[in-house]
């Protein structure tokens, strides 16, 4: 809705850029997508992936990671936080069984990536409506 409402004629683009509030609701999100049946590890790729899709769909000429850069993301995000507790990388299983806490912690790492991308995204389009 950002991406599209950022076209409107006089709208300030600082009002859309992502907030701490933001990060909260897409977190909560990507964490309750996490939950659904399947790989956690799957479920965050998809959720990812899903977004980085959109914002494609409405700037093309930008730089977004391709579906094998957020299995890599989604996989260091997840190995990171499983190895405070486990004190090593995890394996398979572990990551199956991640718990509340620890997808909490990756969904908010990704929510924030996706918020960056968002900026630059609302940025490229504003650049480009004010450059014509």
């Amino acid at each position: 809705a950002t991406l599209m409402g950022i076209n409107r004629p006089g709208m300030n683009p600082n009002q859309f850029y992502w907030g701490k509030k933001d990060t909260k609701i897409a977190t909560e999100q990507i964490k309750m997508h996490s939950g659904l049946k399947g790989d956690p590890f799957n479920r965050f790729c998809e959720f990812y992936s899903f977004a980085v899709e959109k914002i494609k769909s409405h700037v093309e000429n930008m730089e977004l990671p391709n579906f094998e850069e957020i299995k890599h993301e989604v996989s260091t995000h997840i190995n990171d936080t499983l190895s405070e507790r486990l004190n090593r990388t995890p394996n398979s299983q572990e990551v199956r069984d991640m718990i509340e806490g620890e997808k909490y912690k990756v969904a908010k790492k990704i929510a924030l990536k996706i918020g960056s991308l968002l900026d630059k995204a609302l940025y490229i389009i504003f650049r480009n409506r004010r450059n014509n």
